[in-house]
């Protein structure tokens, strides 16, 4: 063998074995830590203490967590934080059941190395690693204080404390008779401590009452004395003039701050748990990070200027946490496949290299070694253009598992509808082929919308979130506001002008200095603005003018309308997240203007409306002349080169025209009506059916539900979320109205849980469709709809007899057609037993009672009638001795002439012929 070949053959063996082991190994483990929480009892306060630690540690999947709990008993706590010292954890939080009990157990954690985190309450010893908790003196006289500003004429009260034997007990109440000593129109004229139970303590209280009729303020130790207080006031007639403070202010349903918020309390003192704080102190201490040993934690009054706002910021920190944890098992899903793909990787490389190999022999024995060497060339540059793929594969893995917990859910309709539209779209240009065409263009033009619009949903998205965080850097610099906003105006004029829009611009100021961050003022601006052309109709007028106000020294922006105008609740309501007014059929996320009064309120600014219905509205932001509201660090000398315009509001606005050109309804036969608020869905979904049905289309419920009653089509496709009346509600009135209770109705909706399906079908749905859908699977639901109605028409039509009635059909029009039937048949000899006959009887339309035999029986109703009396007529033929002539007129025809046309034409003889042929 010779030596060439040899060291091709090492190498190889080298690149082969280099690879298996950088595909093989194993993730670097994140280092993990054991943190044991020993809690002294089970309680509203420390389940929410609890709460708060289980939200910080979805953050730190690295922290493995338990609990123990010791039921007010500190010899059982003693004995589990000892099992937990046997155990070797790797730091240990305690909430002490008793101070002094727990000293010495807790001295021994400390000396063997376990860092010791205090919550609310300490020991006897300085032996311990770091503490968190309120000052529950400074919390007594904060309450104090209170009482004292709310009372400063007069105040009498009754203090019900805890057991005087606890420490927050004692600090409390020393805390607030020191501020009530320097305050001599205060008097505490009763107090009762709850020492053997709550039944001693009512009775004490009440006989408090009763002996100091002069009280007019109850200041209890915790939240759940304060309402028992309240409670009992209530029955004994006095609780109208009493004013009463509780401690604690736990978030929940029947905890403090819901208590403040109904009126119960008249305010309560916010408690902190510190359970974030300690799992964030934990992070510091494992990872030898600086920290504080001694965490005081901060509390405030809550009353009922600031319950509501609490209560709901609680909810909201409750929803992220679910998004966060649904987003850390998505991670999770992630990793799984980053693995797989590690592996298959490993296949990959390896099914490379032995290619290599095989073909490395396979040029042996062809060629010579120069080729084998430039052979051997090729494969490595080969190898490493893949080593290249790998490694960008790999780099995009982690790009998209590092946004862990940066995604916004709850708003799942705002993004399923425009995913529905680019799937939709894509689907149509990939089965259609070319991307040359008109049509394929403004698709595409229309999957860009779509996917600027989910760019501007998460964009606002993420502006909130920064501005709640605090985390919102404002770069403002000084510029002329006159020239800026003449500039965003102009943006809009090619809009303007194609709707003969006249759009002004005024400023008595040839120039205006103000210091503002571009970028948002920008925003600002172009929100006001889309939303004045978007409710201000073709030929109306817009005008926008920036004055400057010597009275208050600000620069005012105003941006008005003769548009469509708001309504008062509108107006209360319009700079509320997500909000939209139900009568606005111009959808959007209800984002825009509250995002605005944020931005402008960062600038230290207002925003304000005046709007009357009809009359259009008038917007003004207000921004202060200098730069005194901003702080240093917040100021720039530098400007911005340009402004970035709001591409998806030009877009939108410059190819409405466009977007709005109607379907082919086409020339068939079969009717679909169309009932959905979005325009680029329902022009998406008329094009594709218009080449199969009759279109007819609905931008709202209340609309859809007209033409249901108007057109009686053959089949509805509706949107669930919709302006004016829901897709459930409307489902629910067409399938108990006799009028549309046939028609066949198929739901589209971003609600996709179980539970929402299941109250799709019950109101009446015959297909339940979520978004983003397959256009594919649509169209098949439709026609197995149609199919399975042709289906019984063709078993049931022109057999149907009385009492044997088709299944598969609804109880309503069971019920139609056993009228029907009877009706037709009890009337059957009457010579005018018509269409208008019928339709008055049934109170339908002729045009509504056509179209429903005709779903329902597959024959018009004067042929269901000529049916029934021929048969009738073949009957009399057979079982008796009348006339030709007397049987005519009893089986409703006005003349025998008739009479035998129509039998000869159903039976293909005469009358009299078909009775001599059956009787033989």
């Amino acid at each position: 063998m010779n030596k060439p070949w040899v060291v091709f053959r090492l190498f190889f063996l080298l690149l082969f074995f280099g690879c298996i082991s950088e595909s093989c190994q194993p993730d670097l483990p994140q280092k993990k830590f054991r943190i044991a929480f020993s809690q002294c009892c089970n309680d509203p306060w420390r389940d929410v203490m609890e709460q708060e630690m289980f939200r910080e540690l979805a953050f730190h999947p690295e922290l493995k967590f338990e609990i123990k709990v010791a039921d007010n008993n500190s010899d059982q706590q003693i004995a589990q934080i000892k099992e937990l010292i046997e155990q070797k954890i790797d730091l240990l939080i305690v909430s002490p059941n008793e101070s002094k009990p727990l000293t010495p157990i807790l001295e021994e954690a400390y000396k063997s190395d376990i860092p010791v985190i205090l919550i609310d309450r300490k020991t006897e010893s300085e032996q311990y690693t770091a503490f968190i908790g309120a000052d529950n003196y400074e919390i007594g006289q904060t309450a104090a204080r209170y009482i004292a500003n709310r009372f400063g004429a007069h105040g009498n009260i009754i203090e019900l404390q805890l057991g005087m034997t606890m420490t927050p007990a004692q600090e409390r109440s020393r805390g607030f008779r020191d501020v009530l000593a320097k305050m001599p129109q205060l008097h505490t004229v009763a107090k009762l401590e709850l020492a053997t139970g709550m039944e001693e303590l009512k009775l004490l209280f009440l006989d408090a009452l009763r002996q100091h009729p002069e009280t007019n303020i109850i200041f209890a130790h915790n939240d759940f004395l304060a309402e028992n207080a309240f409670n009992w006031a209530q029955e004994a007639g006095r609780a109208d003039g009493l004013f009463f403070v509780g401690i604690d202010g736990i978030p929940g349903l029947g905890k403090g701050i819901q208590a403040v918020e109904d009126g119960i309390l008249d305010a309560s003192l916010l408690y902190p748990t510190g359970g974030s704080e300690a799992i964030r102190v934990a992070l510091a201490i494992l990872n030898n990070l600086p920290y504080e040993k001694n965490n005081k934690l901060q509390t405030i009054v809550i009353n009922s200027d600031n319950a509501r706002i609490l209560h709901l910021q609680m909810k909201k920190v409750e929803s992220l946490q679910g998004s966060i944890d649904e987003q850390i098992n998505k991670l999770e899903d992630l990793n799984t496949i980053y693995r797989n793909q590690r592996v298959y990787i490993f296949i990959l490389i390896f099914s490379l290299l032995l290619a290599i190999v095989l073909g490395g022999i396979l040029w042996k024995s062809l060629n010579t070694k120069n080729e084998m060497n430039r052979s051997l060339e090729q494969k490595n540059r080969e190898v490493m253009e893949h080593e290249q793929q790998i490694i960008n594969m790999s780099d995009e893995l982690r790009l998209a598992t590092s946004a862990k917990v940066d995604f916004f859910t709850n708003i799942s309709h705002e993004f399923r509808t425009p995913l529905t539209l680019i799937l939709g779209y894509v689907e149509s240009l990939i089965t259609g082929g070319s991307t040359n065409t008109k049509n394929a263009k403004n698709d595409l033009s229309l999957v860009r919308k779509n996917a600027l619009r989910l760019l501007r949903l998460i964009n606002q998205l993420m502006d909130f979130r920064k501005i709640e965080s605090g985390k919102m850097a404002v770069r403002a610099s000084e510029n002329d506001l006159v020239a800026f906003t003449r500039e965003i105006v102009e943006a809009f004029r090619k809009t303007a002008d194609k709707r003969n829009i006249e759009l002004g611009f005024f400023s008595v100021e040839k120039s205006l200095t103000v210091w503002f961050d571009v970028n948002m003022v920008d925003k600002v601006l172009f929100n006001l603005l889309s939303n004045a052309f978007k409710f201000t109709p073709d030929g109306g007028k817009i005008q926008v003018a920036v004055v400057k106000d010597p009275i208050t020294d600000k620069a005012i922006v105003k941006v008005e309308d003769n548009g469509q105008g708001m309504t008062k609740e509108t107006q209360k309501r319009a700079f509320e997240q997500f909000y939209q007014a139900e009568n606005h059929r111009s959808k959007g996320t209800g984002l825009g203007l509250a995002l605005s009064k944020e931005l402008v309120g960062l600038h230290g600014g207002s925003i304000n409306l005046w709007s009357e219905p009809g009359k259009g509205a008038r917007f003004e932001v207000s921004l202060p002349l200098g730069n005194a509201q901003f702080k240093e660090d917040q100021l720039f000398s530098e400007k911005p080169d340009s402004i970035s315009y709001d591409e998806l509001v030009l877009f939108e606005m410059e190819n409405k025209e466009a977007a709005s050109q109607p379907a082919p309804t086409g020339s068939h036969e079969q009717v679909l009506l169309l009932i959905e608020d979005n325009e680029d869905l329902r022009l998406f979904l008329a094009n594709h059916f218009g080449k199969s049905f009759q279109i007819r289309e609905a931008a709202d419920g209340n609309a859809g539900l007209d033409k249901a009653f108007a057109e009686v089509p053959d089949l509805i496709i509706a949107d669930i979320n919709m302006p004016g009346r829901d897709g459930l509600t409307l489902t629910k009135q067409l399938k108990t109205d006799l009028r549309t209770s046939h028609i066949p109705i198929v739901l589209l909706t971003a609600r996709s849980s179980m539970e929402q399906k299941i109250e799709g079908v019950q109101s009446g749905a015959d297909a339940y469709v979520t978004k983003p859908f397959n256009l594919v699977l649509l169209s098949e639901i439709v026609k197995n709809l149609l199919a399975g109605r042709e289906n019984l028409r063709e078993r049931f039509g022109g057999n149907l007899q009385h009492g044997k009635l088709p299944s598969g059909i609804g109880d309503l029009d069971q019920q139609f057609l056993r009228k029907f039937t009877s009706y037709v048949e009890a009337n059957l000899a009457e010579q005018n037993l018509t269409v208008e006959s019928l339709s008055e009887a049934f109170g339908l339309s002729r045009v509504q009672l056509f179209r429903k035999t005709k779903a329902l029986l597959g024959e018009s109703p004067n042929d269901f009638i000529q049916q029934v009396r021929l048969k009738k007529a073949s009957q009399l033929l057979l079982e008796s001795d009348l006339t030709v002539a007397e049987i005519a007129y009893r089986s409703g025809y006005s003349s025998p002439g008739y009479f035998s046309t129509a039998f000869k034409g159903r039976y293909g003889c005469s009358p009299s012929e078909w009775r001599e042929k059956t009787k033989k």
